[in-house]
């Protein structure tokens, strides 16, 4: 079990690392953060971290990233929510005030949104009709460039190839379809090899009871976590605003 302190360190190497994309020496936490520490002890801090699995540290660097079992703390007790900035929500008020009928619509307008707002790849599955396979549809593709950890083109060729693959958005989206929550799925928790690298987070919309569909976010596990959720929970409750009025009209 980790000390307050080391939870504070990790929380602030997390909250750099998300922003910068570099890893994290002791120096920079002791100089931008507020712990009271001196570099010194966050150094010997951050090696027991590492040695717990929360840190790693690439071997060219002599900072450190968060691992994925770093990101699960992180999401599970540490981050703070996020609230979204009045423009970004009258941003999303906007594109979504356009009178949707059909849910099928109304999905493909939330991952539109989400991809637009994000920078993040954006996927959302219809399950209105259930004599039908599910319709996916996908949205940002190309926002996967914009993050540096896709510069590697073989690890680029592996994202998109996923993207390709119904099959594979589909069991992307249908894993925690049952689940009322948002979902955060963190690199080597997926189930599916080349996204291994990527965080993913779901969320399921239903009325009543009747379950509408879900929309997903992919991105690098350099996530955030926050803001996304707050996005998610955002446009979960607009549709369900949305949907209502429909069935009382």
């Amino acid at each position: 079990m980790l000390s307050d302190r080391q939870k504070r360190i990790l929380q602030a190497i997390v909250d750099d690392y998300v922003l910068t994309a570099e890893p994290i020496g002791s120096r920079t936490i002791a100089r931008d953060h507020s712990l009271s520490l001196s570099s010194a002890t966050i150094r010997n801090e951050m090696k027991d971290l590492e040695d717990l699995g929360y840190l790693e540290q690439p071997h060219t660097s002599a900072g450190r990233v968060p691992s994925d079992k770093g990101y699960r703390l992180y999401v599970d007790e540490l981050m703070n929510p996020s609230d979204l900035p009045e423009y970004e929500i009258d941003s999303i008020e906007k594109m979504m005030e356009e009178k949707i009928v059909e849910m099928r619509q109304l999905l493909k307008r939330a991952s539109l949104v989400l991809s637009r707002v994000t920078k993040y790849t954006s996927v959302a599955m219809d399950c209105t009709n259930t004599k039908e396979e599910p319709e996916v549809y996908l949205e940002g593709t190309a926002n996967i460039f914009n993050h540096p950890e896709f510069c590697d083109v073989s690890r680029a060729r592996e994202f998109l190839h996923v993207l390709d693959e119904k099959s594979l958005l589909y069991k992307i989206l249908t894993s925690n379809i049952e689940s009322s929550t948002i979902n955060v799925q963190i690199g080597s928790e997926n189930d599916i090899e080349n996204i291994k690298t990527c965080s993913i987070v779901t969320a399921t919309y239903e009325v009543g009871g009747i379950l509408l569909g879900t929309v997903g976010v992919i991105g690098p596990t350099r996530m955030e976590y926050p803001r996304v959720i707050s996005l998610m929970n955002h446009i979960k409750i607009k549709i369900k605003e949305m949907k209502r009025g429909d069935s009382t009209k």
